[in-house]
């Protein structure tokens, strides 16, 4: 790995930390930032897939409230967003 992919990716490290632990606890009221940095990974690794709330919801342990709520959040703070397919509402595998 060359040290610019290593720079890269102490920054994003220290910027979703910084986002969570700072911005978020004096924005919102969470009361477990825990499950936020494990949701932030989670949603990491399923980048460019169809996102299942209830996925998360079974691997978080935590209500489908609660992660659509977080998920909320997060956009609302630009750590992620949604991408809505394009086509007819029902996605066919």
């Amino acid at each position: 790995m060359s040290q610019s992919e290593c720079d890269w990716k102490r920054w994003q490290r220290e910027r979703i930390s910084r986002v969570i632990h700072e911005d978020l606890i004096s924005l919102e009221h969470v009361k477990d930032v825990g499950q936020l940095d494990l949701l932030t990974l989670l949603l990491q690794e399923e980048v460019a897939s169809l996102l299942s709330i209830n996925f998360l919801r079974q691997d978080l342990s935590a209500s489908h409230e609660a992660v659509d709520r977080w998920i909320w959040i997060l956009e609302n703070l630009y750590c992620c967003f949604w991408i809505r397919p394009f086509g007819a509402k029902k996605i066919k595998s």
